[in-house]
């Protein structure tokens, strides 16, 4: 099995983890994270790209990672993903029948995207028997730049694949955990995706992330951007004074995510009448430090909610407990790290 791992190059940090064991059981490695230089790999200067490559580079270096193998993950934000019913055909047809629907369910044009698919299961939907498929259109510009930069870097990719799918796998879902709603918040878009019996059953995508969480407390307490993301860490939505205003100012953000969680949950509920209702939410992303924002879950959609912890999760040995305990924000690299480990 050749060595890799997992980085996951986010709008604010770049973090890498490396994992060590077989599929049954796995050790950290290494783990580290570094704040991401200048706009990020939203800049199109090539100055911007190549001081990340460097950035990365120095971080596999100070990470003590040997191995220039790498797995990535392109940002939610890059990648237009929808579940589809198409009636079972040979694969020739289903090609054909996944352009047409990509045409139909995919908002941007065809040509600009690396588009793929993945058969996930047969249903039976009013009497017929469907394929489920997973469509995934990735922005082909988004694509190069996170490879040349990686390249640039000095290491070479393995695995591109979408956010999601890592966190998906980082959280350690199977065929035998309660059908899932899972809530990843990145900086500028949140995913919400249910899972059944392990397998992906409904996913989208909305543009509203943490960064609306800082911009309310940095405008309503006059603090610069990374204090302004410290107090929400720390205070959340708890009930202590100054958590209470700090609360009170993100409330309406939090609504308008939960609103969005119940419509996922009542077309979810719609469209697949003969499957098992969701049992459980769990929070992944820029959201899961939040103080206090699994109880906030729980009073107000009446659900078990927990925060993602890959560590916990996939029972990962040898893991700091400062990281165990705090560091839940790994769920993108610890799929990507888990990869090379899958049945």
């Amino acid at each position: 099995m050749a060595s890799s791992f997992g980085i996951d190059i986010g709008t604010k940090k770049i973090k890498v983890v490396m994992l060590q064991g077989d599929q049954n059981r796995q050790s950290l490695k290494s783990c580290m994270s570094v704040d991401m230089p200048g706009p990020g790999m939203l800049s199109e200067s090539s100055f911007d790209l190549e001081e990340i490559a460097e950035t990365i580079r120095q971080l596999v270096k100070d990470a003590n990672i040997s191995t220039s193998i790498v797995n990535a993950a392109l940002p939610d934000s890059a990648v237009y993903s929808k579940v589809v019913f198409i009636p079972e055909m040979s694969t020739k047809d289903l090609s054909n029948a996944i352009y047409w629907e990509a045409e139909q369910n995919i908002p941007a044009p065809l040509a600009t995207l690396n588009l793929s698919y993945q058969q996930l299961r047969k249903r039976e939907v009013n009497g017929d028997t469907m394929l489920e498929v997973l469509i995934v259109g990735a922005q082909s510009s988004m694509v190069k730049k996170y490879r040349n930069v990686l390249e640039m870097a000095g290491l070479k990719p393995q695995t591109l694949e979408t956010e999601i799918i890592s966190v998906i796998r980082g959280i350690n879902l199977t065929s035998k955990s309660p059908t899932t709603l899972i809530m990843n918040v990145g900086r500028f878009n949140t995913s919400i995706v249910v899972v059944e019996q392990g397998i992906i059953s409904f996913i989208y995508s909305i543009p509203l992330g943490s960064v609306a969480i800082s911009r309310a407390v940095m405008t309503q307490f006059n603090l610069a951007e990374e204090q302004a993301d410290q107090y929400i860490k720390v205070y959340g939505v708890s009930n202590q004074q100054t958590g209470e205003k700090i609360a009170n100012v993100i409330q309406p953000i939090l609504q308008s995510l939960l609103t969005e969680v119940r419509k996922a949950l009542a077309y979810y509920s719609e469209k697949n009448k003969q499957a098992s209702t969701v049992g459980q939410i769990i929070l992944s992303g820029q959201l899961s430090s939040l103080s206090g924002i699994d109880v906030f879950f729980v009073k107000n959609l009446g659900m078990e909610t927990v925060i993602a912890n890959p560590w916990k999760m996939h029972a990962i040995e040898k893991v700091p407990k400062q990281i165990l305990d705090t560091d839940t924000d790994y769920a993108t690299a610890v799929g990507l790290a888990l990869v090379d480990y899958e049945k």
